[in-house]
C-alpha cells in the first residue's frame, strides 16, 4: 500500500495538492490514512511517496522520511520532472546533487542505519554530514535504484527506467544496480551544489 503524500511539508502538501490548486486533500488525512495502512498491513508493509523538488530543503524532506519511519512506513523517492502541459512545466528539476543526497538518506533511515537525527544540516537546510561513512553504502548502490515496488521478499518488483528524466539525461533513479562506472558518477554527485 502506498500513500502518495508527495510533498515534504504541510504547507507544500496545501500548495500542490490541496488548496493551492483547488485540491481536496488535507495533509492531516494522509498521514492519518498512512497510519491506517500501517495498522492493517503491518510495520514497514505500507509506504509513503515523496517527491523531491516541490520547494522542500533537504532537511524538511529528510525529517519527513524519518517521521514516516518511525509510524512504521517505508518511503519511496521521486525526483519531480516539469512534465508539459501540467501547472508545473515551467519549474526546474531539484539538482542532481540534492536528489542524491536526499536518495541516500531514504536508504539509511529506511534500513534503520541513521535518522535525521544523526544528519547534519546547513543554516540553508542542506545535508552537510550523514554521521557516519557513507562510501560502503554508496558502492552498493541500492540506494540509487527505483523504489516502491517491493516483491513478497522485499526486492525491488519494477524499474519504471526514465521515470523522473529524459533518456538524455543523467539516470537519478536507476532501474537496475549500478556498476562500477555508475557508482564512480554517483560519488562525484554526491556532494554537488554544498556549500
Amino acid at each position: 500500500m502506498g500513500i502518495a503524500i508527495d510533498a515534504a511539508t504541510e504547507g507544500l502538501f496545501a500548495r500542490h495538492r490541496g488548496a493551492g490548486v483547488d485540491g481536496p486533500h488535507h495533509w492531516d488525512l494522509f498521514w492519518a490514512y498512512l497510519a491506517d495502512s500501517v495498522e492493517v498491513f503491518g510495520l514497514y508493509k505500507a509506504g509513503v511517496h515523496l517527491i523531491t523538488g516541490l520547494g522542500e530543503t533537504e532537511e524538511q524532506l529528510v525529517h519527513t522520511i524519518s517521521m514516516a519511519y518511525r509510524m512504521g512506513a517505508m518511503t519511496h523517492l521521486f525526483s519531480f520532472f516539469p512534465e508539459e502541459g501540467s501547472l508545473l512545466q515551467n519549474s526546474p528539476q531539484p539538482p542532481l546533487g540534492k536528489y542524491r543526497r536526499i536518495q541516500l538518506a531514504r536508504y539509511l533511515i529506511n534500513e534503520g542505519i541513521s535518522d535525521s537525527d544523526q544528519i547534519r544540516f546547513s543554516p540553508a537546510g542542506q545535508i552537510i554530514d550523514f554521521g557516519l561513512n557513507i562510501e560502503p553504502y554508496i558502492r552498493t548502490g541500492e540506494a540509487f535504484m527505483t523504489s516502491g515496488c517491493p516483491d513478497r521478499d522485499g526486492q525491488l518488483a519494477c524499474n519504471r527506467p526514465f521515470g523522473n528524466e529524459r533518456a538524455s539525461e543523467p539516470m537519478r533513479n536507476y532501474p537496475y544496480r549500478p556498476g562500477p562506472e555508475d557508482i564512480g558518477k554517483i560519488l562525484r554527485q554526491i556532494w554537488d551544489g554544498v556549500g
